[in-house]
């Protein structure tokens, strides 16, 4: 019968977490014999305790190890392929040389889950390509992808074909449509009155009239721009009478308009840039691009993107928006002269006020 003092020593021993061969060992070290040993542990209630090798380990880890890996693979190749569809939108159906092609492709993904996919839209004549221009695209369910094709002011007359070939993974889309290469319109003729007239009259408009809507017909007449809708138009955000889903995806198709896709961009700024700009790139008119652009560069932020707005006027104005946030960067940037001076007025004001205050002195704004 085990001696109750050692069952006790044991007892507390195992309570206190210790391991049962280094209470053994202790006790043999102590000189108790393992009969001794052995009664006083059944008499504790101790149980054994068996320790994993490491081989065993090792080898539960490498089953572990390439049961994860079956599964993985069976869930990903047990997925239903994904099949991407597109459609390709050519808002420009006439361009004489020189001027910009707009078109849009539209990515539909029916799965939900993200693709990542290249839009790759080019411009050729007769077989020869003239000019291409590619883009990526992260598709959820709908993505508009916007390109301006500058034809060459080399190019020869006659009818293009325009094509969009959409690749994701080893699969590839391919939409074609056409566009026609004309000569520039000829200006109107301004017809003179037998009466003297002023010079300053006679002067045509000179920072030109091109509005960048390709959805009005601009006109200069002594010295006054006008600027007359086009209609129907592909590409205004409007489905008008003679526009259908089948001819003008863009405006006909449900899809979000223009002022829509402006909120969107604005929203997402902060978030997801590289997201808002997308939504920009997929409205379609430079004016509106324009619009957009300038909205996500203040709500962002980001000046550098003033750099990439094609109208002066909404160019010029992003600088300023940055001025009035004490960001002066963009000073000697602005084109027109007045908002120029108007922008370092800005900045040495500030820089007054900030020597003024270092200095100790009370200024009343």
């Amino acid at each position: 019968m085990a001696r109750q003092s050692l069952v006790s020593y044991v007892q507390r021993l195992v309570s206190q977490g210790y391991d049962l061969k280094v209470i053994r060992t202790t006790l043999e070290k102590a000189g108790y014999s393992n009969v001794e040993i052995q009664d006083a542990f059944r008499a504790a209630g101790a149980t054994h305790q068996h320790a994993i090798s490491t081989r065993v380990l090792v080898i539960l880890f490498v089953v572990l190890g390439l049961l994860v890996g079956v599964i993985f693979v069976v869930l990903t190749f047990s997925r239903e392929p994904v099949e991407l569809s597109a459609t390709l939108n050519v808002l420009t159906q006439e361009v004489s040389p020189g001027k910009v092609v707009s078109v849009s492709v539209d990515v539909f993904n029916p799965s939900g889950r993200e693709i990542t996919s290249t839009v790759d839209v080019a411009l050729s004549l007769s077989g020869s390509m003239v000019l291409s221009e590619a883009k990526q695209v992260s598709v959820t369910d709908r993505a508009s992808v916007s390109f301006s094709l500058l034809v060459p002011a080399s190019a020869n007359f006659g009818n293009y074909d325009i094509s969009a070939v959409v690749l994701y993974g080893s699969k590839q889309i391919t939409k074609r449509s056409k566009v026609s290469v004309v000569a520039a319109a000829q200006k109107p003729e301004i017809v003179i009155d037998t009466v003297a007239v002023p010079r300053e009259q006679l002067e045509m408009c000179p920072a030109g009239c091109d509005d960048l809507n390709f959805c009005t017909t601009d006109v200069c007449s002594n010295g006054q721009c006008s600027h007359s809708p086009i209609v129907p138009c592909c590409g205004n955000g409007a489905c008008e009478s003679g526009e259908s889903a089948a001819i003008c995806m863009l405006d006909c198709g449900g899809g979000v308009s223009a002022a829509g896709r402006i909120d969107q961009a604005a929203n997402l700024a902060t978030v997801d840039f590289s997201r808002a700009r997308n939504t920009c790139d997929s409205i379609g008119q430079r004016n509106l691009v324009d619009r957009c652009l300038i909205t996500i560069a203040t709500k962002s932020k980001r000046m550098e993107v003033c750099d990439e707005i094609v109208t002066d006027d909404t160019r010029d104005s992003c600088y300023l928006d940055f001025a009035y946030d004490n960001n002066y960067v963009g000073c000697g940037k602005i084109m027109n002269q007045f908002l120029k001076n108007s922008c370092f007025a800005l900045q040495q004001y500030s820089e007054d006020i900030s020597s003024a205050e270092a200095a100790g002195i009370e200024i009343n704004r």
